[in-house]
């Protein structure tokens, strides 16, 4: 769990001690609050995306399903 929260890239800096992990979560400062808007808005934009092919794929697929059957 450490090693993950550490590769996560979200500034965070755990300490375990065996049982028990703790996450000192500093103070929001402008400039990371800036990051972490940026961040959602790309991981929306992204899930946006994967939305949009979806739909896609699932239109494309009924078309060529009514293009069979006709």
């Amino acid at each position: 769990i450490e090693r993950a929260i550490r590769k996560s890239d979200l500034g965070l800096n755990p300490s375990s001690d065996g049982k028990v992990v703790r996450i000192p979560v500093p103070s929001l400062t402008e400039d990371r609050r800036k990051e972490i808007v940026k961040k959602a808005h790309d991981l929306a934009e992204h899930a946006r995306n994967a939305v949009r092919q979806g739909r896609r794929e699932g239109n494309d697929k009924l078309k060529k399903l009514e293009k069979d059957k006709a």
